[in-house]
């Protein structure tokens, strides 16, 4: 960067603080909890699986959920409260609907899902009425089964994935024992029609029975508006067994971008994407296990570019008895959610926040989830099970399953967060004299003054001690080489 006077780079500082403090309605507020609805409760929990999208005006939900020997696929439609809509319930051809996920392609939703051995696709409009199918997605080998299917919406065609798990043995039953898992994708036009079907990977090898719905902790893909950057759990040829790996498809499902390891120093598992038009971020944990003196889950963030080129290596987060972590775009930054004991004489859980720049720098300590009153939100034991978020323009809707300290009656519950703005400080300055003097308000308590040579990074503390004058911080700085100056917050 070619050097500038100083008065020119503070006049840049100022300009970065505005459009700092414009965004801060979204991106520098602390996520409140809003409101939040439960639905109704079942005694056969583990079936009850699921995903969640946000839309404009509020969220749309499906799931799944039992009816004595069978699935029924449900769908809600929530508004910005939370509040529910719309509530339908499916019975399609006597077919059971296991883990049905949807995505919304600006008019309705596109919906895919497991019928145990197959799989189907259905559109719905915004009341919930099946508009075309249900429809067989094509090509998949009988005699194994079908999970965890995600699909997304390109704004020409719909890119659905999903798991085919072949049985280990030819006369294995079809609900226990193990599976090899293969990953395969398709391109629906949008009448439902195939217009390319093919295996992208192997993934992990899977057991059943488990833990319903863990299937989808196995792989995530995010669209890029040009590709699509998946990230998997598997064994790999090009690097240690059983960690996460990640490739890049274009929509035929060709491969534009070989197999790397999500995280270069770490074997992980569960990894989750999150894209914010610029940047993709991936979110992962790997766990140590007891009698290692350092066992516990360690969770770590890294961004890439959408061409898979990381950004930086990844960034450690989070404590150690967290779980379950998922990823997801605000303005200028990606958040991370987990589910932690927030409360140990009751056991209870909380949602504990983590805040990042595109590059998996962290931006402020982590927080939890809370009421605007600040009450903390705290759910059961398993909160957080098959936590889902996605976010709107400044409402952020999530889906987690709740239970007891055992699993044995259990519940989804969606809840909505909302970002509020905090009151940012404002760094001004002034020239009384041979230096320029820069000051903000003495009671912008945990802030501290960074400088850089250029504001596109290498932000450090400014080392001299501003003094307290009238209600501001004061600090002089002498005219020199160009510098960047900005407030950061606690």
């Amino acid at each position: 960067m070619q050097a500038v006077s100083i008065k020119r780079a503070l006049f840049a500082a100022a300009m970065m603080a505005a459009a700092m403090m414009a965004a801060a309605s979204i991106a520098g507020a602390q996520v409140m909890f809003r409101a939040g609805t439960q639905l109704t409760p079942t005694a056969d929990a583990t079936q009850l699986v699921g995903c969640i999208v946000a839309i404009p005006g509020g969220a749309a939900e499906v799931l799944s959920v039992p009816d004595g020997t069978r699935l029924n696929m449900h769908f809600y439609r929530f508004d910005t409260r939370m509040n529910r809509v719309v509530a339908r319930g499916y019975s399609l051809g006597g077919l059971s609907f296991y883990g049905p996920t949807l995505c919304w392609n600006g008019q309705g939703f596109g919906v895919v899902a497991s019928t145990i051995t197959r799989s189907v696709f259905v559109v719905l409009d915004l009341e919930g009425n099946a508009v075309l199918g249900p429809m067989e997605l094509p090509g998949l080998p009988y005699g194994g089964r079908t999970a965890a299917f995600k699909i997304v919406w390109t704004g020409a065609h719909y890119a659905v994935f999903g798991m085919w798990l072949e049985k280990s043995h030819p006369l294995q039953d079809i609900a226990y024992g193990h599976f090899y898992t293969h990953l395969h994708y398709w391109l629906l036009n949008p009448d439902g029609t195939a217009a390319v079907h093919r295996e992208l990977a192997m993934l992990a090898p899977m057991s059943y029975p488990g833990s319903e719905g863990t299937e989808k902790a196995y792989y995530d893909v995010v669209w890029t508006g040009r590709s699509l950057f998946l990230v998997y759990y598997a064994e790999s040829q090009s690097g240690p067994p059983l960690g996460g790996y990640y490739k890049i498809f274009d929509v035929q499902g060709n491969l534009v971008a070989g197999e790397r390891p999500v995280f270069a120093s770490q074997v992980t598992q569960g990894a989750r994407l999150a894209w914010n038009g610029r940047t993709v971020a991936a979110t992962g944990l790997k766990a140590i296990s007891i009698p290692n003196p350092g066992a516990g889950n360690y969770m770590y963030l890294r961004c890439f570019d959408p061409d898979g080129t990381p950004r930086g290596p990844e960034t450690q987060y989070g404590q150690l008895l967290g779980f379950g972590p998922t990823v997801f775009a605000v303005a200028d930054r990606f958040v991370t959610i987990y589910p932690v004991i927030f409360d140990w004489n009751t056991l209870q859980y909380t949602l504990m926040l983590n805040e990042f720049d595109e590059f998996a720098r962290p931006l402020r300590p982590e927080y939890p989830a809370a009421a605007p009153d600040g009450t903390v939100l705290l759910g059961r034991q398993g909160l957080g099970f098959d936590l889902q978020v996605t976010s709107g323009p400044d409402l952020l809707y999530g889906m987690a399953m709740t239970s007891d300290a055992f699993y044995i009656q259990s519940h989804p519950f969606s809840f909505v967060l909302r970002y509020r703005p905090p009151d940012w400080p404002r760094l001004t300055w002034a020239r009384p004299g041979n230096d320029w003097l820069l000051q903000w308000p003495d009671d912008a308590l945990g802030y501290r003054l960074l400088e850089a040579p250029g504001p596109g990074g290498g932000w450090l503390p400014v080392a001299a001690q501003p003094a307290e004058v009238d209600g501001h911080y004061r600090l002089a700085v002498p005219l020199g080489d160009t510098r960047f100056y900005r407030l950061a917050p606690p």
